[in-house]
């Protein structure tokens, strides 16, 4: 268990790809961070969602943003041994809920720049740190029953869910 000292709450953490990963997403109310269409219900089922920076400075001591490789290293590694065109959508299965790795994936929904909220049960967005540094907005998708790795966002004002990572 991972307990956050600014305000108490206690996140489910399991090993995955050799690091240490948050088993549900983050919910530590910070600027620039939002429940699901401002319902505080949509926080305590699928954490908060925030924009880029507010993702980075919510961060917990001793934890980090996942980056590109992170990620794609839980993807190969819940895929298995399967090289086929699929096996994005075995890893997506095996990520969520009911999955056989206890990640946990919840389909949080996004929330635009205009402030909008969409997706809500049908599409995870998770932000990452790109290959290129903290200033580079990178998310990774869990969408219509498939993983999307890679997907950049130039502005960074969306606001998406978080989880973080932690060497080993």
């Amino acid at each position: 268990m991972l307990t956050d000292n600014r305000d108490g709450k206690e996140y489910k953490v399991i090993k995955l790809g050799g690091n240490w990963w948050l088993a549900e997403n983050f919910r530590f109310k910070d600027i620039g961070s939002f429940c699901y269409n401002n319902n505080p219900d949509n926080c305590t089922e699928y954490g908060r969602l925030y924009t880029w920076k507010a993702c980075i400075e919510a961060c917990p001591e001793g934890w980090r943003l996942p980056t590109e490789k992170d990620w794609e290293s839980i993807a190969k590694l819940k895929a298995g041994e399967d090289d086929s065109s699929d096996w994005m959508k075995k890893a997506y299965t095996n990520l969520m809920p009911g999955g056989d790795s206890s990640f946990n994936a919840v389909l949080g929904g996004y929330r635009n720049s205009g402030g909008i909220f969409k997706a809500l049960r049908e599409r995870g967005d998770y932000w990452g740190m790109s290959r290129k540094g903290k200033d580079y907005p990178w998310y990774c998708s869990f969408n219509f029953g498939k993983l999307e790795l890679g997907l950049k966002d130039f502005e960074g004002r969306h606001a998406r869910s978080c989880r973080y990572v932690k060497e080993k």
